[in-house]
């Protein structure tokens, strides 16, 4: 074979080759069923967008524009993992409700590394169940009245008698 012949060859079976790779590694992805979604950056992926700050009464832009792009339940390239997330009320009830069962929940492990390993965020099953349990014991209605109210009581009445009678006062400096 000729030098002439072997760069044609090399021409017409790299861009098939390519072209058969794109395709199965297309396949290998829908053979799953996964749902869509999109990457982002090389190992950022589309965590800064995921981390802005957003009211309390949204979804927050990040999940709005996905939402609207991809539908409830999508994936996307998060804190350099591939991550489902759902924005759907029902089926994130039903996952929590069966959490160990037919699901396990897990983060990425670079939140383990950040929050640390007790954190209840990363804790799953009966671990996380027995965490739980201890904070609502620690923040019950109970146990706050008889510590914390006291407590309260006690540092507004100092902050009442410090202040003269009949004067004005800034409440933003109280605060």
């Amino acid at each position: 074979m000729s030098e002439s012949e072997l760069v044609r060859v090399v021409l017409f079976l790299l861009p098939s080759l390519l072209t058969l790779l794109l395709i199965l590694k297309t396949k290998s992805h829908r053979r799953f069923n996964l749902p869509l979604g999109s990457s982002g950056w090389p190992f950022l992926g589309k965590t800064i967008g995921y981390l802005r700050p957003f009211s309390a009464t949204s979804l927050g832009d990040f999940m709005d524009q996905h939402v609207t792009r991809y539908g409830k339940i999508y994936k996307s390239n998060l804190f350099g993992e591939w991550t489902l997330v759902s924005a759907d009320a029902g089926l994130n009830r039903f996952i929590l409700q069966n959490e160990g069962k037919l699901f396990e929940c897990s983060y990425p492990k670079s939140i383990g590394g950040i929050r640390g390993k007790w954190s209840m965020l990363v804790l799953v099953g009966d671990m996380h169940k027995n965490m739980r349990i201890i904070s609502l014991n620690f923040l019950s209605h109970a146990r706050l009245r008889t510590h914390l109210l006291k407590e309260v009581h006690h540092h507004t009445l100092l902050v009442l008698s410090s202040w003269n009678h009949n004067s004005t006062f800034s409440a933003q400096d109280e605060a």
